[in-house]
C-alpha cells in the first residue's frame, strides 16, 4: 500500500540505489524518466492517495447527495436553492452553433430559486421577482430586462449554473435537502454547483468550498463537539489528511469527495459548531505524515483500549491467514503499554474480562453484551450467511447457498483473532454442516444481534449456555469497541486529552511512526541545457486540475526563466515548541524560501544528498498562523521533498 521513501532512492523498477549511478547516468535519467523521479521522492502512493503528497489544496469540491449513508445517492431530481442575504446567479449557455455565453441574475434574499432536469439536456431555473444584473443577462426568450422587471423568471440553459451570496462570506441554504441541522434548511459555505446528472432527468449539486471551512463542517459531525479540544484538534488532522489523500475520490461524479459516510459526514455550515471550529483553527494546514507522505487517516469510534493492524481488516485471506501489505503507521497499539498481544483465546478473554486501563474507557461501547436463543441466532445465521457468501466469495467457506441451513445450531468458535484479539475467522458448526466465517466485517454482520445489522465490533468472545439435555440453549457475546478499530480510537483520543495529552500526542499514539507536518512540497528542477543563461526549467509539482474544468490546488507552476519566486505558498498553525525544516534532497545545492518575510537559504553547509533538518524556530510565531514561501531551485537539474515538521525529536547529535 504505501510505501516509505527511503534514503538513496530507490527508483521502482530499477535495481540498487540511483546514487549508486555515475552522473552521467543520473543526469540522463533526469532527462528521460522525470515522471520516475517524482515517484522515487514522492513514494508509491496508496490506495486513493495519488498526488495527495504535496500541497495543501484551496478549495475543494463536495458532492451532496440525497443520504449520508456509505453508499450515496448523488443524483437529485430537483434542487432548491435560498439565499439569506440573497443569491448572485450565473449560468452557462451553450446553444449548439454558437459560442457559450454566461448569463447572469440577482436573487432577493430568501427568495427560492429551483432547478429541474429538461428536455434535450437542458437546465430549467425558475424564481420570483429577481432583476438581471448589467447588459450581459437575457431571459429564456432571448430578451434584456430591465433592472425594475419583476416578472416571473424562467432560464432554460445548457448549464452548469453557479450560485454565491450576495454578501461576501455569505451562507447559502438548500431546502431540498434533508439533513440533520437546526433551523429549516442546511446552510453552506462558498459556493454551490447545479448541473446535468449523467443520469436523464437528474440533477448532481456541488458545494465549491475552502478545504479548512469543509472541516469546519466535518469535525463536529464525525466528533461529538462536547469532546476536549486536543480530541477535536486530533480528529481535525486526521479529517484533514483524509481529504487531501481523497481528492478525486467522486471525480467520476465531478467531485472530489461526497457528504455522506462514504468519505467524511459533512453537514456544512449548520453543522459547526465553536470548540470544533477552533480545533481546525488552531491545526491548520496541518497533517500527519510518515517518511513526508500524508498517511491514510482512518479511524472509529472505539478501540476497547487495543487498536488493530490494517491488513487484519482489509487485506484479503490467503493460505496462511489476512494477507496484504502492512502500513507500517497502522499498527495494534494498546492503551496499556504492558498488555501484550490479544492474538489468542485465553489473553482475549482475559483482557475482555478485565478494567485494564483505557484511554477509550468512557465509550458507551468500552464493554458491551449481546444475547440470542439458540432458535433466534439460527434464524439470523440462515440468512447473514448466503448474505454474505453472495456478496463476497471470500466471506463463508464452504459457500452458503440461499436455500440453506445451519439445521440445529451446535457450536460457534473463533479460529484466529488479530493483535487487538479482534476476531478474524469464526467457525460456526450445525447438524447441516461446518463453516467458516472469514473477516471482522463479515462476522459482525453474521453475529447480528436481533435490534442491529451488524455487532458493534468483532472484539469479543463467545459464551455458550446449554440446557439439561446438553442442548444449546442460549449464546451471549462479550464485547468491546465499536467501529472496525484501526488507527485513531475517536474516544480513546477524548481520553487521552483529558488525561493531558495533546493532540500531536494522540496522533503519535495512534498512527505509529507519524508527525505532525505541513503538507510536503515536492521542488524539481530540470533541463540541459539551461534554456537561456538566466536560469533553468523548474517546477514545483501539485495535485492536477480540480474537476469541472478549475484548478482547485495550488497551481503548478513552469518558470523558463526562473523567476524569484514560484508564488507558491503554505499556511500553517504553530503552536509552538520545535519546529523542522526537513529536506529529502536529490542533488539540489540549496533550498531557498520565505518563512513569515524572512529569507532563508539552506546551502551546500547544511544540504546533503538524504535527508536534512534545520531547526526553524526563531523563524515562526507561536500560536499564530505562519506562512513560507518557496522559491525554485538555482540549477539546471536536482529536486527535493520539503516539509515542515512540528515536535519531532531532536536530531542525532552532529548534522542538522
Amino acid at each position: 500500500m504505501v510505501s516509505a521513501a527511503k534514503a538513496g532512492f530507490r527508483i521502482p523498477g530499477y535495481p540498487g540505489s540511483i546514487l549508486a549511478l555515475s552522473p552521467a547516468l543520473v543526469l540522463l535519467a533526469f532527462l528521460l524518466v522525470p515522471a520516475s523521479l517524482a515517484t522515487a521522492l514522492a513514494g508509491s502512493p496508496g490506495p486513493g492517495e495519488a498526488g495527495a503528497s504535496t500541497l495543501t489544496t484551496r478549495l475543494i469540491r463536495v458532492a451532496l447527495g440525497n443520504t449520508l449513508s456509505a453508499s450515496p445517492q448523488l443524483d437529485l431530481k430537483q434542487v432548491t436553492l435560498l439565499g439569506p442575504e440573497g443569491i448572485r446567479l450565473s449560468a452557462v449557455d451553450r446553444p449548439e452553433g454558437h459560442p457559450p455565453t454566461w448569463v447572469r441574475a440577482q436573487i432577493p434574499p430568501q427568495t427560492p430559486v429551483s432547478f429541474t432536469a429538461g428536455a434535450r439536456g437542458t437546465l430549467e431555473i425558475r424564481w420570483a421577482e429577481a432583476p438581471f444584473l448589467g447588459d450581459e443577462a437575457q431571459d429564456s426568450s432571448g430578451s434584456s430586462p430591465g433592472p425594475d422587471d419583476r416578472r416571473q423568471r424562467h432560464l432554460t440553459v445548457t448549464g452548469p449554473a453557479y450560485a454565491t451570496s450576495l454578501q461576501p462570506g455569505g451562507l447559502l441554504g438548500v431546502p431540498s435537502l434533508d439533513r440533520p441541522v437546526d433551523g429549516p434548511y442546511p446552510l453552506y459555505r462558498g459556493s454551490l454547483e447545479v448541473r446535468l446528472s449523467p443520469q436523464p432527468g437528474q440533477l448532481r449539486l456541488i458545494n465549491e468550498v475552502s478545504l479548512e471551512d469543509y472541516l469546519k463542517g466535518v469535525v463536529p459531525s464525525e466528533m461529538p463537539a462536547s469532546f476536549e479540544l486536543e480530541a477535536l484538534k486530533a480528529q481535525a488532522v486526521a479529517a484533514r489528511c483524509y481529504a487531501l489523500a481523497n481528492l478525486g475520490k467522486h471525480g467520476a461524479d465531478g467531485a472530489d469527495l461526497c457528504d455522506s459516510n462514504h468519505c467524511q459526514v459533512y453537514l456544512g455550515a449548520s453543522g459547526e459548531a465553536p470548540q470544533a471550529s477552533r480545533a481546525v483553527d488552531e491545526t491548520a494546514g496541518l497533517v500527519a505524515t510518515y517518511q513526508q507522505q500524508i498517511i491514510r487517516a482512518v479511524y472509529s469510534s472505539t478501540a476497547g483500549g487495543y487498536t488493530e493492524n490494517n491488513e487484519n481488516v482489509w487485506g484479503s485471506w490467503g493460505d496462511g491467514g489476512p494477507a496484504g501489505d502492512a502500513i507500517p503507521y497502522l499498527r495494534g497499539v494498546p492503551d496499556d503499554a504492558f498488555v501484550r498481544p490479544l492474538d489468542h483465546e485465553t489473553p482475549a478473554r482475559a483482557f475482555l474480562r478485565s478494567d485494564v486501563g483505557s484511554f477509550d474507557a468512557g465509550s458507551p461501547y468500552f464493554r458491551w453484551t449481546f444475547q440470542w436463543t439458540r432458535q433466534q441466532l439460527e434464524s439470523i445465521l440462515n440468512a447473514q450467511l448466503a448474505a454474505c457468501s453472495a456478496a463476497d466469495r471470500e466471506a463463508v467457506t464452504p459457500a452458503f447457498p440461499p436455500d440453506a441451513t445451519v439445521g440445529t445450531l451446535l457450536s460457534l468458535r473463533v479460529l484466529r483473532r488479530g493483535v487487538s484479539g479482534k476476531a478474524l475467522a469464526l467457525e460456526i458448526q450445525g447438524t447441516h454442516g461446518t463453516w467458516v466465517v472469514r473477516k471482522e466485517l463479515n462476522i459482525r454482520r453474521v453475529l447480528k444481534p436481533v435490534d442491529r445489522p451488524l455487532a458493534p465490533s468483532a472484539n469479543f468472545f463467545i459464551q455458550e449456555d446449554f440446557d439439561a439435555n446438553g442442548e444449546l440453549a442460549q449464546i451471549t457475546l462479550y464485547g468491546t469497541g465499536f467501529g472496525h478499530g484501526v488507527g485513531m480510537s475517536q474516544y480513546g483520543a477524548n481520553g487521552m486529552a483529558r488525561a493531558g495529552f495533546n493532540f500531536q500526542q494522540i496522533l503519535q499514539h495512534y498512527y505509529t511512526g507519524a508527525v505532525v507536518s505541513t503538507p510536503p512540497v515536492f521542488l524539481q528542477a530540470f533541463g540541459w541545457p539551461a534554456p537561456q543563461p538566466a536560469g533553468a526549467s523548474a517546477w514545483a509539482w501539485a495535485p492536477g486540475k480540480g474537476l469541472g474544468g478549475r484548478d482547485h490546488s495550488l497551481p503548478l507552476q513552469q518558470n523558463r526563466a526562473a523567476p524569484a519566486s514560484f508564488g507558491i505558498h503554505q499556511d500553517f498553525y504553530w503552536p509552538g515548541g520545535q519546529a523542522w525544516l526537513v529536506v529529502n534532497n536529490f542533488f539540489l545545492s540549496s533550498i531557498r524560501l520565505v518563512l513569515n518575510g524572512q529569507p532563508l537559504t539552506v546551502g551546500s553547509q547544511l544540504l546533503r544528498d538524504g535527508v536534512s533538518r534545520v531547526d526553524i524556530r526563531s523563524y515562526l510565531n507561536p500560536g499564530q498562523l505562519n506562512r513560507v514561501d518557496f522559491d525554485p531551485p538555482g540549477q539546471t537539474w536536482g529536486a527535493a521533498r520539503v516539509s515542515i515538521e512540528l515536535n519531532t525529536p531532536d536530531p542525532p547529535s552532529g548534522r542538522t
